[in-house]
């Protein structure tokens, strides 16, 4: 009956676990279905939003508007394939600009307009004509121009190529120059010097102290700083926007900017030129001339404390002395007095 009873169980249990794995498998299936259904719609939905982004950036941009339109269209599109980029400009928040009115220009008369604007110091309205005139034009050179000029709110090229001079050629002031230390310690050394021969009431740190004030122990350097310039500078003409003007725009407008860039390039050169070699001249200098001054102030130092020992000596011999005498007088008195009693 046991037998039996186990062999029956042992059956149920094979049945179960071959049941339970149909089922499982026949679940798995369905939903591996569903996922791979929600996969397509999505697919399917990306490809309608890439078809529609190729059609916007093979048609030029236009604004529409109707009776039956509440407002008008919020944005200019500037496109171009050879950048690799879309840039969207949105308007339709300043009601002093007519964004019908622009796209109804051609390209040369977008370009006299925004830099009216520039002029005006109307960024956003030349930022919109320029971007119109590369909608239409992607390689105009002078529309490239314009919108770096809005973006950096730059009235004319002269102005912008003058505040680029004026900020890489100006003269190195103090504060952006940095100290450079040839003789290491120099101020340690001088403090210990303090407080080894000071000599209270005799030798004050402050008569230290001057003996050392006229060392030249470090100097200026505006290598720094010229570094930087070259820095931000390199950084400028290799920002995306600077190096679609510079490879647009033609003729003399490309020979004036870059004649400017050139010359500002050639000047931060020599001046970084001229300040290595300064601090290589400075750096000589003080490694010659520092060792022999300090040698020579630790000397003085030394000398006005042997004489402030010697003053503070014999100040104490006088007064010993002093004391000695009175002693000596008082012992010479009290005799007499006792001579003057026996007598």
């Amino acid at each position: 009956m046991f037998s039996a009873l186990l062999v029956i169980t042992l059956i149920w249990l094979i049945i179960f676990f071959v049941t339970r794995e149909l089922w499982c498998w026949y679940f798995k299936i369905n939903e591996r279905r569903t996922l791979q259904h929600e996969t397509n719609e999505l697919l399917a939905k990306l490809y309608e939003l890439l078809k529609e982004q190729h059609e916007t950036q093979t048609k030029p941009a236009t604004l529409h508007s109707s009776a039956s339109s509440t407002s008008k269209a919020s944005a200019i599109s500037y496109n171009s394939s050879d950048f690799g980029a879309s840039k969207q400009i949105q308007n339709g928040n300043n009601p002093g600009i007519d964004y019908d009115r622009l796209v109804s220009m051609n390209v040369e008369q977008l370009n006299e307009r925004g830099m009216i604007a520039l002029e005006d110091h109307n960024w956003e309205l030349a930022n919109s004509c320029f971007s119109e005139a590369l909608n239409k034009e992607p390689h105009n050179g002078e529309a490239h121009l314009g919108l770096l000029l809005a973006e950096k709110r730059q009235p004319d090229t002269d102005t912008w190529m003058e505040g680029i001079r004026k900020k890489n050629c100006s003269e190195v002031r103090d504060i952006d120059t940095v100290k450079i230390e040839v003789i290491k310690g120099f101020k340690e050394h001088v403090r210990n010097q303090e407080e080894t021969y000071e000599i209270k009431g005799y030798v004050t740190r402050e008569e230290i102290r001057k003996q050392y004030e006229n060392i030249e122990y470090s100097y200026q350097s505006s290598v720094n700083e010229w570094t930087r310039r070259m820095q931000n500078y390199e950084a400028m003409v290799n920002g995306k926007q600077f190096r679609r003007v510079m490879r647009y725009t033609q003729g003399d407008l490309n020979n004036t900017i870059m004649t400017t860039l050139n010359d500002i390039l050639a000047y931060m050169n020599t001046q970084y030129t001229n300040a290595v070699r300064l601090d290589e001249q400075n750096n000589a200098r003080i490694q010659k001339t520092a060792p022999e001054q300090i040698a020579q102030a630790d000397a003085q130092v030394r000398a006005m404390a042997v004489n402030a020992n010697n003053q503070k000596e014999e100040i104490k011999r006088n007064r010993r002395e002093k004391i000695s005498r009175g002693i000596n007088g008082t012992k010479e008195q009290l005799g007499n007095i006792l001579k003057g009693v026996k007598n």
